[in-house]
C-alpha cells in the first residue's frame, strides 16, 4: 500500500444525520403507503430518481411493489406533489435488491427471475420485462456494469455468477439465448457480486464460506475464474472495490479486511468493527474517500488513510443505503418503511 496516491489523507469529517421528516411533510414512506414497510436497499438515477422494493414475506408472498420517488437533487429533500413524485408498481414476491442500468432503467431481483423495469420524470413507473428461472434458487445481489449498459451480474443460493445481457435481449427478443446469459459456479452460496469499477469484462463475487472470486467474462466457463481466495473465514457477506487493486471484504464476525486482487492470498489489512456489528454490506465513495458498512444493529462510517481505517460515526439505524457524491450525501431505507438522508459536512 506504500506509495498509493489514492490513500491521501482527507480533512476529518462528522456525519450528521438530517432526518427528512423535518424538512417536508412528506417523509415516511409508510405514511405514503402503508403496505410499504420493510424495504429493499435503494438505488438513485443522476436524474433524482430513486428505486426501491418491499420484502414482505407474508400472504404467500405475494404483496410487494416497487416502488420509485423523484428527489429534488439540489436540496435533496422528496418532492411535494406526489402525482408527480411517487409510483408504484405491484410485484408479488419480496424485491432482494435492485439496481439502476441507466438513467431510465433498472433492475430488480425477484425470486430467482430477474425484473426490468422503466421510469422517468415524465410517465411513471413501468414494468417491462420478467427473466424467469435466471437462477435456480433466490437471487441475493446484482451488479450492474456502468460501461457495458445491459450486463448484469448475479449470485445466491444456487452458487452460480450469472452474466445476463439485457440489452441483447431486448434487442433481438432472444431468451433465454445461450449468447445472451452466461453461467460460472462457485458451488457455495453467494452472498454479494459486482463489476470491476474500471475493467467492464471483470466481475467478482464472494460466498458465506468465506471465498473471493474475480471473473473474466470473456473466458469460457471453466476459464473464467482468474482468481480465487480463500479468506479462512466464515460468513463473508459482502465486498467492495477502493480501486482498480484494492478490495474490502465485510464478515458476519465484525471484520473488515482488505485484499489485493494482484496477490489475492495475501490480506493486506484487518480492522475490527466498533463496535461490534455483523457486517451485510459494505458501500464505498471514491469521492469522499469514505467506507460505509452496514450491519444488524446499525451502520459504521469510516475514513481512509495510508494504513487505516478510522471510525467517524456509529448511527443506530439498521438499514441499508447508497452514496449521493455530489451532495454529498447518504440516502437509506429500513424496516420500517423510512426513507432518511445522512449530510456529511466538514467541521
Amino acid at each position: 500500500m506504500q506509495g498509493e496516491d489514492f490513500f491521501a489523507p482527507v480533512p476529518q469529517q462528522r456525519l450528521q444525520t438530517v432526518d427528512l421528516q423535518s424538512q417536508t411533510d412528506v417523509l415516511s414512506l409508510h405514511s405514503l403507503n402503508p403496505s410499504l414497510q420493510q424495504l429493499s436497499p435503494p438505488a438513485l438515477n443522476d436524474h433524482g430518481i430513486l428505486v426501491c422494493g418491499t420484502q414482505d414475506y407474508s400472504n404467500n408472498l405475494t404483496n410487494n411493489k416497487i416502488f420509485s420517488i423523484r428527489l429534488d437533487l439540489d436540496s435533496l429533500a422528496l418532492e411535494r406533489d406526489q402525482d408527480v413524485g411517487f409510483w408504484q408498481i405491484h410485484i408479488g414476491e419480496a424485491i432482494q435488491d435492485i439496481k439502476w442500468i441507466d438513467s431510465y432503467h433498472f433492475v430488480a431481483a425477484v425470486s430467482s427471475s430477474i425484473v426490468l423495469g422503466q421510469t422517468n420524470a415524465s410517465d411513471g413507473l413501468h414494468q417491462k420485462l420478467v427473466f424467469d428461472g435466471i437462477h435456480h434458487d433466490v437471487i441475493r445481489e446484482l451488479g450492474t456494469n456502468m460501461k457495458e449498459h445491459g450486463l448484469v451480474v448475479s449470485g445466491g443460493y444456487d452458487g452460480d455468477i450469472m452474466i445476463t445481457d439485457i440489452s441483447r435481449i431486448v434487442e433481438h427478443a432472444d431468451f433465454p439465448g445461450k449468447s445472451n446469459v452466461r453461467s460460472y459456479s462457485t458451488h457455495q452460496v453467494v452472498s454479494s457480486v459486482s463489476w470491476h469499477i474500471t475493467d467492464s469484462s471483470l466481475c467478482s463475487a464472494t460466498t458465506e464460506t468465506g471465498f473471493f472470486h474475480l471473473f473474466d467474462c470473456r473466458r469460457k466457463a471453466k476459464q473464467s475464474a482468474i482468481a480465487v481466495c480463500n479468506s479462512n473465514r466464515s460468513d463473508l457477506y459482502s465486498h467492495c472495490m477502493v480501486n482498480e487493486y484494492l478490495t474490502f471484504l465485510g464478515y458476519g464476525c465484525s471484520k473488515i479486511s482488505m485484499i489485493d486482487i494482484r496477490y489475492p492470498n495475501q490480506e493486506v489489512e484487518s480492522y475490527p468493527v466498533t463496535p461490534d456489528n455483523r457486517i451485510g454490506s459494505l458501500r464505498y465513495s471514491a469521492a469522499m474517500k469514505v467506507l460505509l458498512a452496514f450491519g444488524d444493529s446499525g451502520f459504521c462510517t469510516y475514513e481512509l488513510d495510508s494504513s487505516s481505517l478510522h471510525l467517524l460515526n456509529y448511527t443506530n439505524d439498521r438499514c441499508n443505503g447508497v452514496f449521493y457524491d455530489k451532495k454529498p450525501n447518504v440516502i437509506t431505507t429500513n424496516s420500517q418503511g423510512s426513507l432518511k438522508i445522512y449530510n456529511f459536512s466538514t467541521t
